[in-house]
């Protein structure tokens, strides 16, 4: 898949940790696909970090953000893209010194609306929407200034 993907003009896979055969997935993508930026996926904990740290990872997304995994990320030597889904969310990420942010679950959130609503109030801030985003509706997110990317 990623070899097809790369071929296809896609440069970048994220791999989630939702199943046990996810690190070594990130480490074949990785030593097979040199030229693909492999991020990790789901992070949900310090301890996930570590693994995806020292598996050679450069960029982690997760769908939320603890005070401890937002700390332990501070510290990290790879680009680290917290979930959120409210202005509180976002101001605890700016704490951290975070840029990016990914928001989850981006529809159901209130997709577009949510993300204009939040550039207003976060002009700096930029976002990565996942969940619900599809081949009909994620031109319409990619055009808003504030979205940088996305998952779907």
């Amino acid at each position: 898949l990623s070899r097809a993907l790369l071929a296809g003009g896609m440069g970048a896979i994220e791999i989630t940790l939702r199943t046990p055969a996810a690190m070594d997935a990130i480490a074949a993508v990785r030593q097979e696909l040199p030229q693909m930026l492999v991020a990790a996926g789901t992070v949900t904990t310090p301890e996930e970090l570590d693994k995806v740290v020292a598996a050679g990872v450069s960029l982690a997304l997760s769908p939320g953000a603890t005070d401890r995994l937002l700390a332990a990320a501070a510290e990290a030597p790879l680009q680290f893209i917290p979930g959120v889904a409210s202005a509180s969310d976002v101001m605890r990420a700016v704490d951290y010194g975070v840029t990016v942010c990914k928001l989850f679950p981006a529809t159901v959130l209130g997709g577009q609306a949510i993300l204009k609503a939040l550039a207003g109030t976060f002009p700096e801030m930029r976002f990565c929407p996942t969940g619900g985003l599809s081949p009909d509706n994620f031109r319409d997110f990619l055009a808003l200034p504030n979205v940088v990317c996305f998952g779907g």
